[in-house]
């Protein structure tokens, strides 16, 4: 199976290609679709790439699941400001658009740009303007950043025998939303509040050989990986790279894996590291005070397959990606995602 075969599995990713193909490409991108998480642009400067990306944050405040507004606007900054980080980039700007609702008054919008500003001051970038309107809530930005040429972070890369790292520990944006509506007394002992990897990802650029953020949870961005890469990614030990938050709620039952296959994700970069390479990159992030997480390793198949790995065992990712657009309902969702780690840990 072809690397767009493979891609074209999952339901977005078919349809982020079929709109690929409709839209005119820019002469200026050095990147294909799906290489990379910002789109990296040559404009013409001696030693950068422009690097560019869009996002919002609109169901999570719908549904529920952003009701604080210092939170919201803190969200719809780094949901951008990752992919910066995931291409080895440094921010220089955040156009912002805010779509804000009509319900919302004036003291609650400020808190918004309160937390849009917040996000701004810690990850030392700052605003160039934006657009406001009013209707269904939807806020986020279009980032900007400078990447060194010589660089660039893609998701495509990796070599069989490459480590696969974390910069922390996975399952922690599933887990918040399990907290937050299950024991939302517990949300001061597991904060969530994502910080966009940016100065790891300094170093991490200089040993990296390709790297993706977990967004949209650790399966997600693994399976994206293997299937650009066109390899077998396994795993080591879940619960070794499980957040604290993941396995206080396995407690209650939830294994682990479901924590990590859901689409909430935490905003960790998930980065390959070639093995000649390990120590001098761990002595460097460990002399930062960073503390990366070992997750597994590439290898061209696995018993003649290709795909996501959990102990050398075939996870079915595929399936883990679209039951999202399978599901009716949150709650759904919710069930199916437990029922299809469940499975597949008792199969």
């Amino acid at each position: 199976m072809s690397v767009n075969e493979m891609m074209n599995e999952i339901s977005e990713m078919a349809l982020i290609s079929k709109f690929a193909k409709i839209l005119p490409r820019s002469p200026y991108s050095v990147n294909q679709t799906h290489t990379s998480d910002s789109e990296i642009l040559d404009v013409g400067l001696d030693t950068n790439y422009l690097a560019v990306t869009t996002d919002i944050i609109s169901e999570e405040i719908t549904e529920g699941l952003y009701s604080d507004p210092h939170f919201m606007g803190w969200m719809a900054m780094v949901v951008n400001l990752s992919d910066i980080a995931a291409v080895g980039a440094k921010p220089i700007g955040m156009l912002l658009s805010m779509t804000v609702s009509p319900d919302w008054d004036k003291d609650f919008i400020e808190k918004i740009i309160q937390g849009m500003a917040e996000a701004c001051h810690v990850h030392e970038c700052g605003s160039i303007g934006g657009d406001y309107n009013t209707g269904v809530p939807a806020l986020g930005a279009t980032a900007l950043g400078l990447v060194d040429k010589n660089s660039v972070m893609k998701r495509i890369g990796m070599n069989p025998g490459d480590l696969v790292y974390l910069t922390g520990p996975a399952g922690l944006g599933n887990a918040f939303v399990a907290i937050k509506l299950l024991f939302p007394d517990l949300l001061d002992k597991y904060p969530f509040k994502p910080m966009a990897r940016i100065k790891e990802a300094t170093i991490i650029s200089k040993y990296a050989t390709s790297c993706m953020d977990t967004s949209d949870g650790f399966i997600f961005t693994v399976d994206s990986l293997f299937r650009l890469n066109s390899v077998a990614i396994n795993i080591d030990a879940i619960d070794s790279i499980c957040h604290p938050a993941v396995m206080m709620m396995a407690e209650f039952g939830t294994p682990p894996l479901t924590f990590l296959s859901g689409i909430h994700g935490e905003f960790e970069l998930c980065f390959t590291i070639p093995p000649e390479k390990e120590d001098a990159f761990l002595n460097e992030m460990h002399s930062n005070h960073f503390s990366p997480v070992k997750a597994g390793t590439v290898y061209p198949e696995i018993n003649s397959r290709k795909g996501v790995f959990i102990n050398k065992k075939l996870f079915p990712s595929t399936e883990a990606r679209n039951l999202w657009e399978n599901s009716t309902s949150a709650s759904e969702y919710s069930m199916n995602l437990l029922k299809l780690s469940s499975d597949f840990l008792t199969s």
